[in-house]
């Protein structure tokens, strides 16, 4: 269909930052040139997933940061040395640089989404080295009769 293809081409650069952020982790993974996902080629812990799947949103969140600030300087300096007639360009510039960022924010809520469903999914629990109180302290409590309320 029309609108998967260009949504694939559309996503690209966000692909990217994924393919980045796994890479930064030591990851391999595969990509498909106009596919919209990113497919980890070795297994991964939870926090991997988390920064290969985070990065486009970090970066996205920085960038947009930064067109704010360079905006807004824009901004105060063209009313401060041209209060008459100031040029608008560098801030407008900058604004739409910050509108962009901000679009490809807005492209990072299926990824937050995931995380958060990530973060939330239970892990196997691990084996925990006990100390002696603490072993002692589930044996009485698993040899020990259930209290019930007799009233």
């Amino acid at each position: 269909m029309m609108i998967d293809r260009l949504e694939g081409i559309l996503s690209i650069p966000h692909e990217l930052l994924h393919i980045l952020g796994y890479r930064l982790v030591g990851k391999r993974c595969a990509y498909r040139w106009g596919d919209c996902r990113v497919t980890l080629l070795d297994p991964a812990s939870r926090t991997e997933r988390l920064i290969g799947g985070l990065f486009p949103f970090a970066v996205s969140l920085i960038g947009w940061a930064i067109f704010m600030t360079l905006s807004g300087i824009a901004l105060t300096r063209e009313i401060h040395l041209n209060a008459q007639t100031p040029a608008p360009f560098w801030p407008i510039f900058w604004g739409g640089g910050a509108v962009i960022a901000g679009v490809y924010i807005g492209a990072c809520t299926g990824d937050i989404l995931k995380a958060w469903r990530t973060l939330r999914k239970p892990t196997p629990q691990k084996a925990q080295q006990q100390t002696p109180e603490q072993a002692q302290h589930d044996k009485y409590r698993r040899h020990a009769p259930e209290q019930t309320d007799q009233r």
